[in-house]
């Protein structure tokens, strides 16, 4: 009974462990992910303030076509208001990077001030593994499955356990007690003799009912981690599809706005522009061009980001680094 609660409480002990390394797995990705937070944020600060510049030449333009005759105060004052919003969104997007940066330092336990650097451009493709090759590393590399089978031995070895209770015990015992002769005559027993005892005990379990009891309350301990370990499985399987997906979705979003959408809204852009230059369309119009263009390239970076966020997530449920192209300043799964 003995050997068997010791197997009981070895695999309870590595299922502990396996427990801190699928916490250690997500406190990475939430460091993963709000770096790439930090990306999206950088990136949409950048397109703000780019759009202020070219927000600003179509206002100097309105002004000259004022001047000209063939446009209205009316469209500097529009121009001015989307200025304002514009410099509002900057102000959200920055305190918005102050709590992201502060909370990735927090995980990584830095002072909340400490600047985080990202890169320019984030390069990013897409895993060469499968749904079901990457549910086939995270079976043999996820800490949290690992977690599970380890407690579904350990209740194995519980039912062992109750099974040996039924048993009778025998205990033995030795006791032996080291005594100086500093004390005074005794007729009793002899000063500074070491005094020592043998015991035995004998445990008759009577209750049958009782260690019936037992056992059941073990199987169904048992029962209950096998099934807890085949949800588990069932779970990460269905996370694996739904991130790749999600990864698909983001990479294709990605490369439409960058190879289509988005040269198009700047091409429809300049063609207005021109032609406001010229008093042959409305100055809202080329607002309308604007805000779409904004819209647009907050998108894409917003994909691009979500794409990354995935493939980290995917790393996070694989169990270690899925098989990508290399990402500038990544921070790696540290190593054991």
């Amino acid at each position: 009974k003995l050997d068997a609660e010791e197997q009981r409480a070895c695999f309870e002990a590595f299922a502990v462990r396996a427990d801190y390394l699928a916490e250690r797995l997500r406190v990475i990705a939430a460091v993963r992910t709000g770096w790439y937070r930090l990306y999206v944020i950088d990136q949409q600060i950048e397109t703000a303030k780019a759009n202020q510049e070219l927000l600003q030449s179509l206002i100097d333009v309105a002004n000259a076509q004022i001047a000209t005759g063939t446009a209205t105060q009316g469209d500097v004052l529009l121009g001015t208001l989307e200025l304002s919003k514009l410099e509002e969104r900057l102000l959200t997007y920055r305190k918005l990077r102050v709590a992201v940066q502060a909370e990735v330092n927090r995980l990584v336990a830095r002072d909340a001030d400490l600047p985080i650097a990202v890169p320019a451009e984030l390069e990013i493709a897409l895993p060469d593994l499968s749904a079901r090759e990457i549910y086939e590393t995270t079976l043999r590399s996820q800490p949290e499955i690992q977690a599970a089978q380890l407690r579904t031995q350990a209740s194995r070895w519980g039912i062992e356990v109750a099974h040996l209770s039924r048993r009778p015990e025998l205990t033995v015992s030795a006791n032996y007690f080291f005594t100086d002769n500093n004390r005074p005559p005794s007729n009793i027993f002899d000063v500074g003799q070491d005094p020592w005892s043998l015991g035995a005990q004998v445990s008759i379990p009577l209750w049958r009912d009782k260690y019936d009891a037992l056992e059941d309350e073990a199987t169904w301990k048992h029962l209950a981690s096998t099934d807890n370990e085949a949800e588990l499985r069932d779970r990460y399987d269905a996370l694996i599809t739904e991130l790749l997906a999600e990864a698909l979705r983001a990479d294709e979003t990605a490369k439409l706005y960058k190879n289509t959408i988005l040269p198009q809204a700047r091409q429809t852009l300049r063609a207005d522009q021109e032609s406001y230059s010229r008093g042959a369309v409305e100055f809202d119009r080329v607002i309308r061009d604007y805000r779409n263009l904004l819209t647009l390239e907050l998108g894409y970076h917003s994909a691009v980001g979500e794409l990354a966020v995935s493939l980290a997530q995917l790393s996070r449920v694989a169990g270690q680094d899925v098989k990508l192209t290399p990402v500038p300043a990544l921070p790696g799964l540290p190593q054991e």
